[in-house]
């Protein structure tokens, strides 16, 4: 199945696709209030992406930071995703919701989502199983 990225997930989309993965962002705390991830975050087809500590001003990561392994974070984050695409299922990510997430992480970060991810789907292309309907997207 493809990587369906789209510009953005709605309550109808989740609600009428139960086969589908959903892409989400949320933090370590699970603090993140927006609605596709309250929606998403306990569901089996939820795949969350991690990208700072809490939802607080300060809980953000910075490429120093030592209290936490984001590095390791965001390699289980794609790894949930390269798994739902190895299972054949379905990936629908948001890529609007992307782009605002990279722009409010510190850049070298950002930097290693954008490298890990842009890996995922040069990859599923090869494959030969990639959909795009997103026009925001720019690697």
């Amino acid at each position: 199945m493809p990587i369906y990225l789209t510009d953005r997930v709605t309550e109808f989309d989740i609600e009428h696709n139960d086969n589908a993965y959903f892409v989400y962002f949320d933090s370590l705390k699970k603090d993140n209030n927006m609605l596709t991830t309250l929606m998403l975050r306990d569901k089996d087809n939820g795949v969350p992406v991690i990208y700072r500590t809490n939802m607080s001003d300060s809980g953000n990561w910075l490429h120093n930071y030592n209290n936490i392994n984001y590095v390791k974070e965001i390699n289980n984050c794609i790894s949930l995703i390269n798994k739902v695409i190895a299972e054949n299922k379905l990936l629908v990510f948001p890529m609007h919701s992307f782009n605002v997430v990279l722009h409010s992480m510190d850049e070298k970060i950002a930097d290693i989502y954008k490298n890990r991810l842009e890996n995922v789907i040069k990859s599923s292309s090869l494959k030969k199983d990639f959909v795009s309907h997103a026009l925001s997207f720019k690697l």
